[in-house]
């Protein structure tokens, strides 16, 4: 019951018409979606695992919703060197989800944080498995950026993390955080005073 994508699609207009709760799965290619909010569930899937759509942008969360599902998918933040992303998913004043899960994904090139949450968010638990996480430069931010707000449960399982971030994780709330078969190269190299 998936809506299919293809890169001749504009996902954002994709999004906005979208029911809660509905699936699309992307075919291979680029999708560019800028800085995109989240106002509904949605789930997001590459077609092929081994051939992954590649996804320009910035997820940010500032609405009520039940779940964000992200599998097999690559995001970058640097389409335009020139107006690098900060964020892969960044938090606004009035985000509450229930659940954020990522599978299967590639993110790198983002400026400043991997998942940004000083804002006062809610959520209730954040699932990342399979994936790797690379090259953000944390420049004035952390990787997993807790400041604020609340969350349950961080759970992330046989992911990779390299080459960036000021501070790996930054968890200033309460929550439970188990990291397991994890690989993690040059973590938290990123030096600004």
């Amino acid at each position: 019951d998936a809506i299919l994508v293809t890169a001749e699609d504009n996902l954002t207009e994709f999004l906005d018409a979208a029911e809660d709760g509905d699936s699309f799965v992307l075919f291979p290619g680029e999708y560019s979606l800028g800085s995109y909010s989240i106002t509904k569930s949605v789930k997001i899937a590459g077609f092929k695992p081994t051939e992954k759509p590649v996804i320009y942008g910035q997820l940010t969360c500032g609405s009520t919703v039940a779940s964000v599902e992200l599998k097999d998918l690559v995001f970058r933040g640097n389409e335009d060197p020139s107006s690098v992303a900060g964020q892969f998913f960044n938090t606004a004043t009035g985000c509450d989800l229930g659940s954020l899960t990522i599978d299967g994904c590639e993110i790198s090139d983002y400026r400043n944080n991997f998942i940004y949450n000083n804002a006062g968010g809610t959520y209730g638990t954040i699932s990342i498995r399979n994936s790797y996480v690379y090259n953000i430069e944390g420049g004035g931010g952390d990787g997993i950026d807790f400041r604020g707000g609340a969350i349950s449960a961080l759970t992330v399982e046989n992911s990779t993390f390299a080459n960036g971030f000021r501070t790996f994780l930054r968890m200033q709330v309460a929550c439970d955080v188990t990291f397991d078969n994890c690989t993690f190269y040059r973590v938290s190299i990123v030096n600004n005073s």
